[in-house]
């Protein structure tokens, strides 16, 4: 019963985060600012709407910092999935997949439990290559962009 009610509860945040963060929020931003602006502010924002919870337990305040982080990364990476495929329901499978997998991985408790091992750090930055990559995409973008308006 605990898998079913993980298993639906991760599909809905998924999908209820893909539609604000990848879908309304940028629109939003974009329509008084450029892609590098839309994408960075909505990946911090998608970092800091997670760490909530962490704040109102005391957490140490690096230990947010790197979740903020890590989880603007992954903001990152749905949005250039969204940018790559032009789906929403493409990031929301890809959204839902990452919390359920982390889910299963953690054996349902606490996030402050998990502890990431060899594998995971090495996906961690080869992510961290990719959302680079992104970034430089989004600036590249808008220098064309300018350059077109000029």
């Amino acid at each position: 019963a605990l898998f079913i009610v993980s298993l639906c509860a991760t599909l809905l945040v998924g999908v209820g985060e893909e539609l604000y963060f990848r879908g309304i929020l940028p629109v939003s931003f974009q329509a008084r600012h450029g892609a590098f602006v839309t994408l960075i502010a909505t990946s911090l924002l998608f970092g800091l709407g997670h760490t909530v919870g962490e704040v109102f337990e005391n957490l140490p305040a690096a230990l947010i910092a790197f979740q903020v982080s890590v989880l603007a990364l992954n903001g990152l990476l749905y949005f250039g999935a969204f940018l790559a495929t032009g789906r929403l329901w493409v990031v929301m499978v890809l959204h839902f997949l990452t919390d359920f997998g982390l889910r299963l991985n953690g054996g349902f408790g606490s996030s402050s439990d998990y502890t990431p091992g060899p594998a995971a750090i090495a996906i961690t930055v080869l992510l961290g290559v990719l959302g680079f990559v992104l970034v430089v995409s989004a600036i590249r973008q808008d220098i064309r962009t300018k350059r077109a308006l000029r």
